[in-house]
């Protein structure tokens, strides 16, 4: 089982991505969005920034570790 996630990119309001971690699988879903996977154990930063006509409204970064099958777990 892989860990799941969903990035968005749309420019200037809305960009999520994987600053660094070894991605197992990558699937584009529209040109804005994708989804990547990671291995269990497999150690990675994920970025997220909001910004809307005032200015940017949420920037922060998580480094995260991929969960195997059936431990436990919270999501972000």
């Amino acid at each position: 089982m892989q860990t799941l996630v969903h990035l968005t990119w749309i420019e200037g309001r809305i960009e999520r991505w994987i600053r660094f971690g070894r991605i197992a699988e990558e699937t584009i879903l529209t040109r804005a969005e994708k989804r990547v996977a990671f291995a269990p154990g497999a150690i990675f930063a994920f970025v997220r920034w909001l910004s809307n006509d005032h200015g940017t409204v949420e920037s922060r970064i998580d480094i995260l570790r991929a969960v195997d099958a059936g431990e436990p777990c919270s999501t972000v």
